[in-house]
């Protein structure tokens, strides 16, 4: 008790806590308030449809959902689930009706050109950038969209080790997402920059 009283103090969350929650690197003041957004978000889904859009930081298992759609979209067009890929929309793509819509994730590395829906030279003093509402929809492998298009890792945290917990066997790593680039991919893959869906605070 006295532990955790002193972990309490000092602002952090408490092993105790940790080790029945999901995996979370915030300080205790930040892990209050995500919980109570990952709640709120869940009961509102419950109590309602389901949501237009979704927040993929607010899953235990994000994978679980992107996969999902990825696998959807691999039964419809009869392809196996390597030969299918993700893909950030644009308002004027014709797939996005059909694509999952989600919002909360950040761009580590980079930051984002709205108006081109690509990916940007990081802005000074923001190491998190902060991504509006995305759209991403699965193609098949060979078709649309093969050049200049970045393969952008997803992880459920920045500090990207393989795993996040070794009693949920939770992986770190999502899924890779293609978004477009003006660079070359290796210049972005040099950069790290890859989608979070935590930051530390």
């Amino acid at each position: 008790m006295e532990e955790l009283g002193s972990t309490l103090l000092q602002g952090k969350v408490p092993a105790e806590w940790l080790s029945v929650s999901y995996p979370s690197l915030k300080s205790l003041g930040s892990y209050i308030k995500d919980l109570k957004a990952r709640v709120s978000f869940f009961q509102g889904w419950q109590k309602g449809d389901e949501p237009s859009m979704f927040w993929l930081p607010g899953f235990f298992n994000p994978k679980a959902l992107v996969v999902g759609s990825m696998q959807n979209y691999s039964l419809k067009i009869g392809v196996p689930m390597s030969g299918v890929r993700l893909v950030v929309g644009t308002p004027r793509d014709s797939y996005v009706d059909s694509g999952l819509c989600v919002y909360g994730l950040h761009l580590e590395g980079a930051s984002w050109d709205q108006s081109l829906c690509s990916i940007n030279e990081a802005k000074p003093g923001v190491p998190y950038y902060e991504m509006p509402e995305l759209t991403i929809f699965a193609l098949e492998v060979g078709g649309a969209y093969q050049d200049d298009w970045y393969s952008c890792p997803l992880y459920n945290s920045p500090d990207r080790k393989k795993s996040l917990c070794s009693s949920c066997n939770l992986s770190n790593y999502i899924v890779s997402i293609d978004i477009k680039c003006h660079e070359s991919p290796e210049y972005w893959i040099k950069r790290g920059a890859a989608f979070v869906c935590q930051t530390e605070e």
